[in-house]
């Protein structure tokens, strides 16, 4: 009877764990940092710019994303740039502002 009740202890353990879902996952509202890494790096290819360096993201607030971006410009002059991400604003996407001109 132990030996059955220790079992079954043991399976309810590793189901629970199967349950478990990761804090970052796209559903519970939060951007993995590679997600959003590669979102920044695509609104920088649309602005034309190129050699796209994308330095990891970090949390900037409650729900909020940062990271800088350095990349080459159309004329070759480098360019730095801020990419955030805020879950609360109502576009829920990603934006890259100019740091220099």
């Amino acid at each position: 009877m132990e030996q059955k009740l220790v079992s079954v202890g043991i399976f309810s353990l590793v189901l629970s764990g199967c349950l478990v879902v990761s804090p970052n996952y796209d559903e519970a509202g939060n951007w993995p940092r590679e997600r959003f890494s590669s979102e920044c790096a695509d609104q920088a290819r649309t602005m034309g710019l190129r050699r796209i360096d994308v330095e990891p993201a970090r949390p900037a607030g409650r729900g909020e994303w940062e990271a800088m971006i350095h990349a080459t410009d159309q004329a070759g002059r480098d360019a730095r740039l801020r990419c955030s991400y805020d879950e609360r604003s109502r576009s829920r996407r990603v934006t890259v502002d100019r740091l220099d001109r």
